[in-house]
Order: C-alpha cells, then sequence, then structure tokens
C-alpha cells in the first residue's frame, strides 16, 4: 500500500454503477418542455392579439374624450370632432374634418384592426358646449382584428360607452 499526503493509496477500480439517465428518459423529459413551451406560446400570442384590439379601443376613447371635452370647454369656439382614416385617428377643429389643417391632432392606428361604425368614415362631431353627437353619427363603432372584437357606444347626448 502506498500512503501519497497521510491518504490511503491503492489501485482499486472504482466502478459507478448504474447512475445516470437513459435516452428515454431523457427524450420524455425534453418533449415535456416541447409541450409546456407550445401551450405557453400560444396563450401568449392570444393574450397580444387582445392587447392590440384593447390598445386600438383605448386610443380610439382617449381622441373621442379629448374632441368632447374641448367642445364643452367651447376650445377656440368651435366644434371638435374625430375622424377614422385608414391610417390614423385625427382629432380635428370644425363641424367637417380638413386633411390639412395645421390643428389636427394625429394618433396613429396599429396595423391588422378594421374600424366600422354608423359612418363611413368612421365620424364623430361633439357640439360646441353641449357635448352633444347628431343622431347620425350616434351607435356602435366596432373595432375587430378578426378573433377578437371591442365596441365603443356613442350616444346623442355625446356619452362614450367602452
Amino acid at each position: 500500500m502506498f500512503q501519497k499526503k497521510g491518504l490511503p493509496f491503492s489501485k482499486k477500480r472504482v466502478t459507478l454503477g448504474n447512475s445516470g439517465f437513459t435516452l428515454v428518459e431523457i427524450l420524455i423529459v425534453i418533449g415535456i418542455f416541447m409541450l409546456l413551451a407550445a401551450l405557453t406560446l400560444g396563450v401568449g400570442v392570444d393574450t397580444a392579439r387582445r392587447a392590440t384590439v384593447g390598445s386600438e379601443r383605448t386610443t380610439l376613447v382617449e381622441s373621442l374624450e379629448r374632441a368632447r371635452s374641448r367642445a364643452m370647454n367651447n376650445l377656440g369656439e368651435k366644434q371638435h370632432g374625430v375622424i377614422v382614416t385608414s391610417t390614423d385617428f385625427v382629432l380635428f377643429q370644425g363641424s367637417i374634418y380638413s386633411a390639412g389643417d395645421p390643428t389636427n391632432e394625429v394618433s396613429e392606428r396599429s396595423d391588422g384592426i378594421s374600424v366600422t361604425g354608423p359612418t363611413d368614415p368612421v365620424t364623430v362631431v361633439f357640439a360646441q358646449l353641449s357635448g352633444r353627437v347628431d343622431a347620425g353619427q350616434t351607435g356602435d363603432i366596432l373595432l375587430s382584428n378578426g378573433d377578437q372584437n371591442a365596441t365603443v357606444g356613442i350616444n346623442t347626448e355625446g356619452r362614450i360607452d367602452w
């Protein structure tokens, strides 16, 4: 027997036995992880779609509320309104939208979301001081990306329901 630094040293062979994982066990664990990842991804994509429609609705409602507030406060002594174009929500002054007006405030729309309402294009104009809306512009505005929908309602009193 040889001694090295006070410890016994021998030429015995150490065997590990049957420790470790088999290939089948490793493949089962990988399969479970892949299944969990696929389920999580599906939930994430659905949540993102819902969030996009919800965000678009929030942007529209904020624009409508801003226009109603300005009309009721008689800002610029004019009516104020919102028009939904193919790419933007535009807050404008006056009873008719003018694309070149420098006072227009533009909020970009998200891609892939359609907006339909009582008028085409969707236009809502709030009256000075009262905030009322013409009956032809009232009703539901529907936002949709094909899978998810959101609705914003406007009544003649200028109430915005969402």
